[in-house]
C-alpha cells in the first residue's frame, strides 16, 4: 500500500548465502541500493461467503512494491504474483500479538490504509523476530516510496498515483514490473520450516542489476497560450503516444521560494480568498505527518462548467523540500469515509496536480527576492485537442483551466501584498530597551571585510573608551553589522553597559 533514502547498510557478518546464522540476515549494499525483502507467510481473512481462510504465500518487498505469490518466484521462473501494490505513507503497520490459527500459535500483523480502514489485511508468521523484520521491510519501502515522490523523475511519474497493496477481497489483475535489485533479504526458511516455527533468517545478495524499468521521460514543452503574465505550456514529446497530454502553467512571482510555499500551503479562508477562486473552501481533516495531510473542500462551478450542481472533495497533499531549495508539493484525489459527501453536494474527483517552487537568483541582496511557479497536471488528450483546435473557445468553462488559474490569481495576489514581498529579504530585530532596530537590508561590514566583531571584546573595554563612545552611540541608535546575530549580541551587551 503506502519508494529511496536510506541509511547505508552495514553488513552484519556472516555467510551471503541463504540459511544464514539464526540472529539475523546479512545485508550488503550502500545508499540508496535497491533491495528485496521475501519469505513465507500466512495470509489471513474472510473469503465472499464469510469463512474465515489461512493460507500459505510467499511474500515480496520489492523496493516501494509488495507482491504475494502462490508459490516461491525463485524455485518458479515465470510465476506471476496473485496481488501487488504500492505501499505508501498511508500504510499502517501493527503487531497485534499471539493468534490462535488452526491449533496452532501465530504471530500477527495487521495492515491498513489510514485514510479508509476498510482496505485491510493480516498475515501471520512463526516468531517475533520474523514480525520485526517484516516491520522493518515495510518501513523501508515506506522511505523508498517518499524517496521516489521527492526525486521526480518525471512529471508524468509524479501525477501517477499507483494502486495500494489490497490484501483483502478480489485479487486484481497485475502487471509485471522490472527493477534493479541489489539486495536480497529472505525472512524465514521455507514452507515446512514455517510450519515448524522457525526463526531463522538469511540473506543472500546479487550483484547482477538491470534497469529495464528505470526510465526517465523526455518532456518537450511548447508555449501555446498566456494569461494575464501566465504561461501555459503543452507537452509536444507525447502527444501521439494517446496518454493524457502534461500541461504546465509558469509564472515569475516577486516573492521568496519560502513564501510562496507558505501561501499555497496555508489554509486560512480569508487569505485563499484573495487568490484561489477554485479551492479557497477548504479545511483540515487530517495531519499524517509532518509533510502530509488530507483536506476537504467545496466548489462552486456553476459560473465556471456546466454543472449545475455543488460539488465537494477530498484530496490529500504531500510536500518536499529539496536540498536546492526547490519546493514540490502534490495534490492527489483520495477516498476518506469518515468524511462523506456533504448535504446538498455531490463528490468529485480532482485532477492529480504539482506545485513546483524554485528560487531565481538575484544579482544583488538589495533587490526583492524571486522565484519560478510552475503548476502541472495531466488532461485527457480528446478533450484537450477540441479545446485547442476550438481556440480554447470552451476551455475557459473547465475545471483545467480553473486550476491553471490559481497561479494566476497566485502572482496577482502577491503582487498586491509588498509585505509578502519583502517578507524574506528584511529581518528586523527589536531591542525593548534601546528602541533600535536592525534591517537586514542595512547591515554592513563597518569594520572591513576580514575583520572579527569580537563580542566578548566590547564587553572587556575600559571604561574610558566605553565613556568615549558613548556620546556617538547615542547620536545613532542603527547598529549596522554582517550578520543579524551579532547584532543582537551587541544589543545584549549596550543593554548591560547601560545604554
Amino acid at each position: 500500500m503506502g519508494s529511496e533514502i536510506f541509511p547505508k547498510v552495514k553488513s552484519e557478518g556472516g555467510s551471503s548465502e541463504s540459511g544464514g546464522s539464526e540472529s539475523g540476515a546479512d545485508e550488503r549494499g550502500g545508499e540508496n541500493d535497491a533491495f528485496e525483502y521475501f519469505g513465507w507467510v500466512y495470509h489471513l481473512g474472510v473469503n465472499t461467503i464469510g469463512h474465515e481462510y489461512c493460507h500459505l504465500r510467499f511474500l515480496y518487498i520489492r523496493g516501494k512494491y509488495m507482491e504475494m505469490y502462490k508459490r516461491d518466484p525463485h524455485e518458479n521462473p515465470g510465476l506471476k504474483p496473485i496481488r501487488r501494490g504500492v505501499i505508501n505513507h498511508t500504510l499502517m503497520v501493527e503487531e497485534i500479538g499471539r493468534r490462535r490459527v488452526n491449533h496452532g500459535d501465530l504471530c500477527v500483523l495487521r495492515f491498513y490504509n489510514r485514510l479508509d480502514e476498510s482496505k485491510r489485511g493480516e498475515i501471520a508468521c512463526a516468531s517475533l523476530g520474523e514480525v520485526r523484520k517484516w516491520m522493518e521491510a515495510f518501513d523501508r519501502a515506506k522511505q523508498q516510496a517518499d524517496y521516489d515522490l521527492s526525486r521526480g523523475p518525471s512529471a508524468r511519474d509524479k501525477l501517477k498515483l499507483e494502486s495500494e497493496i489490497n490484501l483483502a477481497g478480489h485479487r486484481p489483475r497485475v502487471r509485471r514490473y522490472a527493477h534493479g535489485l541489489k539486495q536480497l533479504i529472505r525472512i524465514g526458511q521455507g514452507p515446512e520450516k514455517l510450519l515448524r516455527k522457525s526463526s531463522k533468517l538469511g540473506a543472500k545478495s546479487e550483484s547482477d542489476v538491470y534497469f529495464e524499468a528505470d526510465v526517465v521521460e523526455a518532456h518537450e514543452w511548447k508555449c501555446v497560450r498566456t494569461l494575464d503574465g501566465v504561461r501555459i505550456f503543452e507537452d509536444m514529446a507525447n502527444k501521439k503516444t494517446g496518454k493524457g497530454v502534461l500541461v504546465k502553467a509558469v509564472a515569475v512571482v516577486e516573492a521568496s521560494a519560502d513564501t510562496v510555499f507558505d501561501v499555497l500551503l496555508s489554509l486560512d479562508r480569508h487569505q485563499r480568498y484573495e487568490w484561489d477562486t477554485l479551492t479557497g473552501d477548504v479545511e483540515l481533516i487530517e495531519s499524517l505527518d509532518g509533510h502530509c495531510d488530507v483536506v476537504y473542500g467545496t466548489l462552486d462551478l456553476r459560473k465556471l462548467s456546466w454543472w449545475q450542481s455543488k460539488r465537494d472533495f477530498v484530496f490529500s497533499r504531500r510536500w518536499f523540500h529539496g536540498q536546492d531549495g526547490t519546493y514540490t508539493i502534490l495534490h492527489f484525489p483520495t477516498e476518506y469515509k469518515k468524511r462523506p459527501p456533504k448535504s446538498g453536494y455531490r463528490r468529485i474527483k480532482m485532477i492529480a496536480c504539482s506545485w513546483e517552487i524554485s528560487n531565481i537568483g538575484t544579482s544583488s541582496s538589495l533587490k526583492p527576492a524571486r522565484c519560478l511557479v510552475t503548476l502541472i497536471l495531466e488532461i485527457r488528450s480528446k478533450a484537450w485537442f477540441k479545446w485547442k483546435n476550438n481556440e480554447f473557445c470552451k476551455f475557459e468553462r473547465t475545471l483545467p483551466f480553473g486550476m491553471l488559474s490559481q497561479v494566476t490569481g497566485l502572482k496577482e495576489y502577491i503582487g498586491a501584498n509588498p509585505a509578502l514581498t519583502f517578507e524574506s529579504s528584511t529581518v528586523v530585530v527589536q531591542s525593548k530597551t534601546s528602541g533600535v532596530s536592525i534591517s537586514s537590508n542595512e547591515l554592513e561590514d563597518a569594520m572591513g571585510s576580514d575583520e572579527f566583531y569580537d563580542a566578548i571584546g566590547t564587553d572587556s573595554s575600559s571604561s574610558d573608551e566605553d565613556s568615549g563612545d558613548e556620546v556617538s552611540s547615542k547620536q545613532d541608535k542603527k547598529v549596522k553589522l554582517k550578520n543579524v546575530s551579532w547584532a543582537i549580541a551587541s544589543l545584549a551587551l549596550k543593554k548591560t553597559s547601560g545604554y
